[in-house]
């Protein structure tokens, strides 16, 4: 999912991966630093723009970085839980899309 943020060195464009309930990995080429407070917003699937605040908890230099959310409200959280919803039945499509091929 395609993302902004903005931090100490600016904004900056990235891609969320790997999403949990209390966080994400963000592929980027941002300047983050480990403690530093980023916030910004997630194009979720629907087309929605969604705000999100997180701690920057480790950085993976040239790859990007791992957030943890904070702040969220209870309604941004239901959010949250219901894009990893999308998420996990997107993946169980492409699962059972590649078993059917490989039947053929």
């Amino acid at each position: 999912m395609a993302a902004c943020f903005e931090g100490h060195a600016g904004r900056f464009d990235g891609v969320i991966s790997n999403l949990s309930a209390g966080g994400c990995f963000v592929l980027s080429t941002g300047r983050v630093i480990s403690g530093e407070t980023l916030e910004g917003k997630v194009l979720i699937p629907t087309g929605r723009w969604v705000k999100i605040k997180g701690e920057v908890i480790y950085t993976n230099k040239g790859k990007g970085f791992g957030l943890c959310f904070v702040g969220l409200s209870d309604s941004e959280r239901a959010l949250v839980d219901l894009v990893m919803d999308y998420a996990k039945q997107d993946e169980r499509d492409d699962r059972h899309f590649t078993q059917e091929k490989s039947e053929l």
